[in-house]
């Protein structure tokens, strides 16, 4: 799978490690996967939604791992900050879950704390769509051998883009958005740059985003401490 340029940027395929699936769809801009020719797309969740299960279960459910080529890693804050349409940090006061186009997706809702890049006021919710989340067995399997089983309706599963965590209910973080141009949800909604190189979870007095395994020195963490998040986000290039 290729993500090229701006959010999730454009995907050739995806690649669900240890699942009896492949999955072929295309980005359209900063948005969201389409299968090619569908441009119009749903209007709104429906019964595509997933609600959000208790968190011990979401801790407990298996994994299946989409394996991801990225044809942009940024590599800095400021680079970053400069390809967002909206900077804000927040806590996640909304999670649930979407299957569309064969990929699911954890939509949040973040209310602002501080704006650093965009238009967002403090208090106001911003609606995030990540890709990944939780789905059930059924959707992975889609029709392929057969279709699925009973059981396979009744059997959730958790997603992970490159292993990186689900953003959970009550988590607070750092995001650096591209705006959603698929009408996927009602109304303006934003996608992390880059995936989960664009999310950087603000826990145990830092904040940091998700590294893969096999990314190599390249691509960091970009920790920085809780105390001095603000002033290095506002000070960073990009504006």
């Amino acid at each position: 799978m290729k993500l090229s340029g701006r959010a999730i940027a454009s995907f050739a395929g995806v690649a669900v490690l240890a699942a009896a699936i492949v999955a072929s769809f295309m980005l359209l801009g900063s948005g969201v996967p389409v299968q090619p020719g569908q441009a119009d797309v749903i209007a709104g969740l429906g019964a595509g939604t997933i609600a959000e299960p208790a968190a011990a279960d979401g801790a407990q459910l298996p994994e299946q791992i989409l394996s991801c080529d990225f044809a942009v890693v940024y590599t800095s804050v400021g680079q970053l900050k400069s390809v967002s349409d909206l900077v804000v940090r927040g806590e996640v006061t909304d999670v649930s879950y979407l299957d569309f186009n064969t990929v699911v997706y954890t939509k949040l809702t973040l209310t602002v704390a501080k704006c650093f890049k965009g238009d967002a006021g403090v208090g106001d919710e911003v609606t995030i769509l990540e890709p990944g989340g939780i789905t059930t067995q059924a959707y992975v399997v889609g029709d392929k051998f057969g279709g699925p089983t009973k059981a396979d309706t009744e059997t959730k599963v958790k997603v992970l883009v490159d292993g990186a965590p689900l953003t959970q209910l009550g988590d607070t973080c750092l995001f650096f958005l591209g705006t959603g141009d698929i009408s996927v949800v009602p109304g303006t909604y934003y996608v992390p740059m880059g995936s989960f190189q664009g999310r950087f979870k603000i826990d145990n007095g830092a904040a940091k985003r998700f590294v893969p395994a096999d990314w190599g020195s390249k691509y960091t963490s970009l920790s920085m401490d809780e105390s001095t998040v603000d002033s290095t986000v506002a000070q960073a290039a990009g504006q």
